[in-house]
């Protein structure tokens, strides 16, 4: 599941503009839940807006279930944006439940719109996070890698829990546009290439530091895809080591992160590598059949080429320095 507003409790007695101000609680709906020192929303104010309660209920009641429930959040968010038309929020909350249906082309139609109708509508990091990887989906790896760097520094504001699952897009998304423009030499980035694999090398050693295990797995193996990338092998050598050592192995999130179907490959190539040499020569042999022209084929032949070298009696080396 793609990273979405917690899933919380509801029922009929639960406030949802409560709901809403916990969640992306959109600004008109600022006035029906007044801070200290302001008060309600006028009648006149109601009077002009008679749909503007009802609208506001739906709009939380999406968000709500998004990560619970996004059927239900899609037709919350469907009904909100029926009782207030061109409203951007209720877009917004559209576009997050179609990319947690799996409708990553009309997620970006929804935030398009929502764009359109506010061009600050989507600059909430969760919704932010949305949209970049609806962007992946869809294979818009430029526009995607431009938002997730403006993303990366907002990061704090979620939930340490939330928070490895976004540097892992991050960093995949940077490799895939990495792909994009790594140039004609094999095994030589281009400068844009190097510059993309760089800042992807420092989300994941951000993540790296988060206290949350469960995707420890995914970042160290991630980490070592991104060093072999920029043909760093002592680093790669050492992210594998220190996954090997940990017992860190890949979680079930992958497809939430990968860019490309091809990197699933690889990441299983590398923790092969932590078991045997010629099951990890194998693996890497299917990341290189299914893209042979591809941009890292050259890395993935040199992988193939240095366990047949050095793995002896079927075990893969096992490397033991630390990453910095």
């Amino acid at each position: 599941m793609f990273v979405g507003v917690p899933s919380l409790p509801f029922d009929t007695g639960s406030s949802l503009t409560t709901l809403a101000a916990a969640t992306n609680r959109p600004a008109e709906c600022a006035v029906l839940t007044p801070r200290s020192g302001t008060r309600k929303a006028s009648v006149w104010r109601l009077a002009r807006l008679p749909t503007l309660g009802a609208f506001c209920d739906d709009v939380a009641r999406a968000h709500a279930l998004l990560g619970s429930d996004p059927k239900s959040a899609l037709a919350a968010a469907t009904e909100a944006d029926s009782v207030l038309p061109n409203r951007a929020s209720a877009s917004v909350a559209i576009g997050r439940a179609k990319l947690a249906l799996g409708d990553a082309r009309g997620a970006l139609e929804a935030f398009d719109r929502a764009l359109e109708l506010d061009k600050r509508s989507v600059d909430e990091p969760k919704a932010m996070n949305d949209h970049a990887r609806a962007l992946v989906l869809a294979g818009k790896g430029s526009e995607a890698a431009s938002l997730y760097r403006a993303l990366v520094p907002r990061a704090e504001l979620l939930p340490d829990s939330a928070r490895p699952l976004v540097y892992l897009q991050a960093a995949h998304a940077l490799m895939a546009h990495a792909a994009s423009v790594a140039g004609k030499e094999p095994g030589k980035p281009s400068k844009d290439a190097a510059l993309d694999l760089a800042d992807a090398a420092a989300y994941l050693v951000e993540a790296r530091t988060s206290q949350s295990s469960a995707m420890r797995g995914d970042v160290l193996v991630s980490l070592a895809l991104v060093f072999d990338r920029s043909g760093d092998s002592d680093k790669t050598a050492a992210a594998l080591g220190e996954a090997q050592r940990s017992g860190a192995s890949l979680s079930d999130a992958g497809q939430a992160y990968v860019a490309t179907p091809n990197d699933a490959l690889a990441l299983a190539a590398l923790v092969a590598e932590t078991q045997s040499a010629a099951g990890a020569a194998g693996e890497w042999t299917k990341f290189v059949d299914a893209a042979p022209s591809g941009p890292w084929a050259a890395s993935a032949k040199g992988r193939i080429a240095l366990l047949k070298r050095s793995g002896k009696g079927g075990e893969a080396p096992k490397p033991a320095k630390k990453v910095r």
